[in-house]
């Protein structure tokens, strides 16, 4: 019964997605910006309040003449590359920091590829098959180098939805399990082994609260782990160990209807931070940044400050279905992909 659920699960996530492919064939986004008026703007520096939402300052259209199906769903940022995935395709399109595109890589293995999580560092791309039910690591040029298809033991086989990495890690939303598995991000050499498993979240099967569609997770600089759960319509937050902290279930006064991806930025609160600092002087780690996490059937970003406060709602006028996101820290950017309208639109904090 759990499985048959699963399944009409993603299917109430992914049809939206097709049916908004019709409505932007028939009426063009007219809000889409060459790639060099949203780098230009990404320049102008502003003074940004904690308490205020980031500015729409356009969207890059990530279509080409013979591609004109591309639905960005998967996003991943390095220092030098953005990376993007689609919808039902094994293809990832890599762009520079200011949007300008670069290669493409055929990362498919196969019928019903679905790449529907990117992670990168200096020397290796990771990627979450769901379609295939596999975790493969890249070098940065393509080449396949190992993938793991089953948890150790081989008696459970992976569904890995979003995909963190973090500190040599990578933070798997595994739809099969309904768990957040931390796996280690170092390749056997050895196609179809398992990755060494260092943590399962919820810890135990009768844990307070258990995860329903864990679809993407963060870890805060403080070390806590952030994963959203997009049916159970709530943010769970776990400490660094695992153990269950809390959830968040509404900003301000709506509920949470789908949360979906999360990214952080560096911008802090300067009244948490005064706080924090009379307690704990030199530090502030607390206080660092604001949490964004796509509410993907509101159509909407969600913001909170460091401490799961809600702050505000941002993007119900230019998203269409966003899905992956992403922030650059260095250009204040925040950018989306947005299904629907065949584009990543780019805010600016």
């Amino acid at each position: 019964m759990r499985i048959r659920n699963r399944s009409r699960t993603l299917l109430f996530v992914l049809l939206p997605i097709a049916f908004g492919t019709a409505i932007a064939f028939a009426v063009r986004y007219v809000g889409l910006e060459s790639v060099g008026t949203v780098h230009e703007q990404l320049t102008v520096s502003a003074e940004t309040r904690h308490d205020a939402a980031p500015t729409y300052i356009g969207a890059v259209d990530v279509r080409s003449q013979a591609e004109e199906h591309l639905q960005p769903y998967a996003l991943c940022l390095t220092d030098k590359q953005l990376y993007v995935g689609y919808v039902g395709s094994g293809r990832v399109d890599v762009f520079d920091k200011f949007f300008a595109y670069q290669r493409t890589l055929d990362l498919s293995t196969g019928a019903g590829s679905m790449i529907s999580g990117i992670a990168a560092d200096d020397t290796r791309l990771y990627v979450a098959d769901y379609g295939r039910g596999e975790i493969r690591f890249y070098s940065l040029e393509g080449t396949l180098e190992d993938s793991y298809s089953w948890l150790p033991g081989k008696q459970d086989r992976l569904k890995p939805f979003g995909l963190t990495l973090h500190n040599g890690m990578l933070y798997v939303a595994e739809l099969q399990q309904r768990q957040l598995l931390v796996i280690t991000a170092v390749p056997s050499g050895k196609p179809t082994e398992t990755g060494e498993l260092l943590l399962r979240i919820p810890l135990h099967d009768n844990a307070p609260e258990q995860l329903d569609f864990p679809s993407s997770s963060f870890v805060t600089p403080d070390g806590r782990l952030l994963v959203s759960d997009m049916t159970a319509h709530r943010l769970q937050v776990y400490s660094c160990n695992g153990r269950f902290a809390g959830s968040i279930t509404e900003a301000g006064d709506a509920a949470l209807q789908s949360p979906h991806t999360l990214a952080m930025d560096d911008l802090p609160s300067p009244k948490l931070l005064a706080r924090d600092k009379e307690i704990f002087d030199p530090s502030g780690v607390l206080c660092q940044g604001r949490i964004h996490m796509v509410d993907r059937e509101a159509g909407e970003v969600v913001v909170f400050n460091a401490l799961g406060e809600y702050l505000f709602r941002y993007g119900s006028s230019e998203l269409g279905v966003p899905n992956g996101m992403v922030i650059d820290t260095g250009q204040r950017a925040v950018i989306i992909a947005d299904a629907k309208y065949h584009c990543l639109h780019v805010y600016k904090y």
